[in-house]
């Protein structure tokens, strides 16, 4: 009986440890672009514009933005349209504006509205542009239109996702929307347990600006760890 009880506490210490690290590495690191010590996220109502997207599109994307809303009910207000490229708020601040063009072909369209420049070989990008108080004003998002349908759903969500704050990728927890490590990466299209609770953390716990010390007393406040 004792061996059992020492295992188990092991155990869920090493899950503790993983977990606290990914959520870390997710919040604070970053997968393109400008590094960073402090948490960053949305404190209005976060706005996505749909711009000019096939039917296709639209569709990944709104499934994509139904997870994210579920998760954020009644905690932070998301909001989505599908709009014409004429639309004067297309990379404006206060808004994430998606782009159903393939990065490769990007690049120009990136420059026009200040965004990362897109790696050509990549399904999907994003860029997210805070201020000096770490609130997130805007954000851009493309995502390969001809992407297989699978891969689609995965790459709008996972776009959309990081556009919210947490902007990095992690080898560290393999269930995680945003797992890559190496030459594996996840193709998952449903956030993973993990993923919900960092939404969660971020919008409900944590503030723009905070540290690694507060997302890991956050996480001791609220987060339910895995035990095995």
């Amino acid at each position: 009986m004792t061996v059992l009880i020492v295992f188990g506490c092991v155990s869920s210490s090493h899950s503790s440890r993983l977990e606290v690290a990914w959520a870390r590495a997710v919040l604070l690191g970053s997968e393109v672009g400008d590094s960073r010590d402090a948490v960053v996220r949305w404190t209005h109502p976060v706005r996505f514009l749909v711009v000019a997207a096939p039917g296709r599109v639209q569709l990944a994307v709104e499934r994509a933005f139904d997870q994210l809303r579920g998760t954020l009910h009644n905690v932070h207000q998301l909001e989505l349209e599908h709009v014409e490229e004429s639309d004067a708020r297309i990379g404006q601040d206060g808004f994430i504006t998606v782009f159903a063009t393939a990065p490769r072909h990007a690049r120009e369209l990136a420059r026009r509205h200040g965004a990362q420049p897109p790696v050509a070989t990549a399904d999907g990008w994003f860029t997210i542009i805070w201020n000096r108080r770490y609130e997130l004003t805007r954000a851009l998002i493309f995502v390969d239109p001809d992407l297989n349908e699978h891969w689609l759903r995965h790459t709008a969500l996972e776009e959309m996702f990081q556009a919210l704050g947490p902007g990095n990728d992690s080898p560290r927890i393999r269930d995680s929307l945003v797992f890559e490590g190496g030459d594996s990466a996840g193709s998952h299209t449903r956030l993973g347990h993990v993923d919900e609770q960092v939404l969660r953390l971020l919008y409900c716990e944590l503030q723009p600006g905070d540290s690694a010390h507060a997302i890991e007393r956050a996480m001791r406040r609220s987060w339910r760890f895995a035990r095995s």
